[in-house]
């Protein structure tokens, strides 16, 4: 693991992944990669998995072993344009989520907790989770959907 102390937004991650590569490149990035703590990844990729899935799967694997920073500087190899354009917004800032290091936020046996909502690919919803589980959004009517507020 490369004990990552930063905290990052794991929803541009994850738009950076979809934005750096297509399904083929990441496998094959994460299939070649020389950072150790990034190799088990590939076990975690299913024959008929889209990139969507992959980089749910990816990020999940990343934030749970501590390595996006490991994540990020293969990014930043493979495709540096991709990476520039997210750079910016890649750590969590002001009304970021809570470490679970400093005492707020959710605690799971002292692992940060980090919330996020994303789109799903094609439109289809939203995604609000953990990073350990997302609750997708199917595309309900306005109707169906008043008065809920999954987040809560």
């Amino acid at each position: 693991m490369s004990n990552d102390t930063q905290a990052y937004d794991l929803a541009v991650v994850r738009d950076l992944l979809l934005a750096a590569f297509t399904a083929d490149d990441l496998r094959r990035a994460i299939l070649y990669t020389s950072r150790p703590a990034l190799k088990p990844l590939i076990h975690q990729f299913s024959a008929g998995d889209g990139l969507a899935a992959m980089v749910e799967k990816t990020t999940t694997f990343c934030h749970r072993q501590d390595c996006i920073g490991d994540l990020l500087t293969e990014v930043k190899t493979a495709n540096s344009r991709q990476f520039n354009r997210f750079e910016s917004r890649l750590l969590a800032g002001g009304a970021a989520p809570a470490d679970s290091s400093s005492g707020t936020g959710n605690s799971m046996q002292g692992s940060r907790s980090v919330t996020y909502v994303t789109n799903i690919e094609r439109g289809l919803g939203i995604a609000i989770g953990d990073g350990a589980k997302v609750s997708p959004s199917k595309g309900e009517s306005n109707d169906d959907s008043a008065g809920r507020n999954p987040g809560k």
